[in-house]
């Protein structure tokens, strides 16, 4: 089953990937050390997943599961997806807004203005999201031409907007929502 799952999930067009956090016991030390759980879920028809223990968070550890797959990876900014992005024509990025948001939202007690404003602007996004759940590709694909692509271009410029009007520290958690 663990193949075959696995083999499933690498066939799809569409992967989203993240990973978790878990405690393993160390043999003969009565203490945890902290492993991970890789999950891969195949998009575009039944949602299989392929889960993947490892002790570590190792930029290989994606790159051993994707290495040969074509398609969009649907992943958070972790930067050990970084090589398969940037070494592969046939694996395509697909950045999480579910992230990103977290980030401004962590940002919103030191820069309430930008924060709430972007933040905003992401909830739009969302309700597009919402209208078009469970439609075909295609008219997904319409509508968030149509309503997503100008809501977007107008974040992004409010971004240019906020870094010309204040000073943003790089360590902040403002600098850190922007570069997310």
């Amino acid at each position: 089953l663990y193949q075959a799952f696995r083999a499933e999930v690498l066939a799809r067009p569409v992967i989203f990937t993240d990973d978790s956090p878990v405690d393993m016991l160390q043999e003969g030390l009565g203490r945890t050390k902290e492993a991970r759980m890789w999950v891969y879920v195949g998009g575009c028809g039944p949602p299989y997943r392929y889960f993947d223990f490892t002790e570590d968070r190792r930029k290989e550890r994606p790159g051993q599961i994707l290495s040969g797959y074509a398609g969009y990876v649907h992943a958070d900014a972790y930067s050990g997806y970084d090589h398969l992005f940037a070494n592969s024509d046939r694996i395509i990025e697909v950045g999480c807004w579910a992230h990103a948001r977290r980030k401004w939202d962590e940002a919103l007690s030191s820069a309430r203005l930008p924060c709430t404003d972007i933040l905003l602007r992401i909830r739009s996004l969302y309700k597009v999201e919402a209208a078009i759940r469970g439609e075909t590709p295609d008219l997904r694909l319409e509508v968030r031409q149509a309503e997503s692509v100008p809501l977007l271009d107008k974040l992004y410029a409010r971004l240019d907007e906020i870094a010309a009007e204040r000073v943003v520290l790089p360590s902040s958690l403002l600098a850190k929502a922007m570069g997310y």
